[in-house]
């Protein structure tokens, strides 16, 4: 089975996607394309296709690791929650490319997790991981903005901020590995 664009809006329209988390995928999707094709220029080999897929699937699970659902939230989301709620939407969008034959792109989903910047090992990875947290909502900001929305959206007064700091500091790093490899 090919993952083209048609199967990609068919798992849309299956788990009810929000039209702000497309938004939002799409251009994470443009972003890193843009940095793939730096690289390119650069000489650099690296699997734009699969960076450019993951990026328009990696949110598709969104909807498990909301607080809140509307009061006529779609029944999609209530059948998401009880499905990956405990494992949250990256680990489960990964899990459902795995069933469908995707490996490559489902790793590539799994490592945009916020926790997981330490485990990046290849470009593509490195690439997805750090457009994502480029795009918030559905626009390019600086890292230290994306941050301050990440931290009153996703996190609460009880979760270890040390750790985030920790996180965030390697992000940053990312940002600059990035940088240079592009001068």
């Amino acid at each position: 089975m090919e993952l083209g664009i048609k199967k990609i809006f068919s798992l849309y329209k299956k788990y009810a996607v929000p039209e702000h988390i497309i938004k939002h995928m799409a251009k994470v999707a443009e972003y890193s394309l843009n940095l793939c094709e730096k690289f390119e220029k650069k000489g650099i080999k690296i699997d734009k296709n699969s960076v450019v897929k993951a990026a328009l699937l990696h949110d598709i699970l969104r909807p498990c690791d909301f607080r809140e659902f509307p009061k006529k939230a779609p029944k999609e989301w209530i059948k998401i929650r009880k499905l990956y709620h405990k494992k949250g939407h990256e680990k489960a969008m990964s899990e459902v490319l795995n069933k469908m034959g995707f490996k490559k792109i489902a790793n590539l989903v799994l490592k945009h997790d916020f926790f997981k910047v330490a485990e990046l090992k290849t470009l593509e990875e490195k690439i997805l991981y750090y457009s994502d947290k480029r795009v918030e909502k559905d626009g390019i900001v600086e890292l230290k903005e994306r941050f301050e929305k990440g931290r009153a959206r996703n996190f609460r007064p009880t979760d270890d901020m040390k750790e985030i700091d920790k996180i965030e500091k390697k992000i940053i790093a990312l940002e600059k590995e990035i940088n240079l490899s592009l001068r």
